[in-house]
């Protein structure tokens, strides 16, 4: 990280993705528990955000920021690591972490 560049970090639910509606249609898939988010197959399939990406990179690019994705994940869904991980792959490439 350059010294000399605002850090700017970016979540990535209701910030990068569309949570809401992958909740709800995860949620009418599994309708008897109590946490659905705690299936495999939400995270991956969440749609992104109407121009988030293009900002996302926008701001990557500029020379006076580091921009890192700062996200929790739930703990009742281990596959949610790997499954933010691969959003973040198919949406903003293999190098969203390392271009900053």
């Amino acid at each position: 990280m350059n010294t000399n560049t605002t850090v700017i970090y970016v979540d990535m639910d209701h910030v990068l993705c569309d949570y809401d509606p992958g909740y709800k249609a995860h949620k009418a898939k599994y309708p008897e528990l109590p946490f659905p988010q705690s299936q495999p197959g939400l995270y991956i399939n969440l749609l992104p955000i109407k121009g988030a990406v293009e900002t996302f990179n926008w701001l990557s690019q500029q020379p006076e920021f580091s921009v890192y994705i700062l996200t929790a994940p739930p703990i009742k869904n281990p596959h949610c690591y790997s499954e933010k991980r691969q959003w973040v792959e198919k949406y903003l490439g293999m190098n969203a972490s390392t271009t900053s």
